[in-house]
């Protein structure tokens, strides 16, 4: 059985964002670029924060997987 690492962890982690998929006109759909033997260790109800700079200001917001 190959070995899985599971990523949890409450400090920011910087992941490439690889693919913006448009769902409608207010929904989108982000993919980050995790490492090959990585997986996101959530469960129902936990949010992932998603740290960013738009114009100009800092936010910090929180998505559901």
């Amino acid at each position: 059985m190959d070995r899985v690492t599971r990523i949890k962890t409450t400090t920011p982690s910087p992941y490439p964002l690889t693919v913006i998929r448009i769902d409608a006109h207010n929904t989108k759909t982000f993919r980050f670029g995790l490492p090959a033997d990585a997986t996101l260790d959530m469960l129902p109800g936990d949010h992932l924060y998603v740290h960013a700079t738009i114009n100009g200001k800092s936010v910090k917001r929180p998505y559901t997987p």
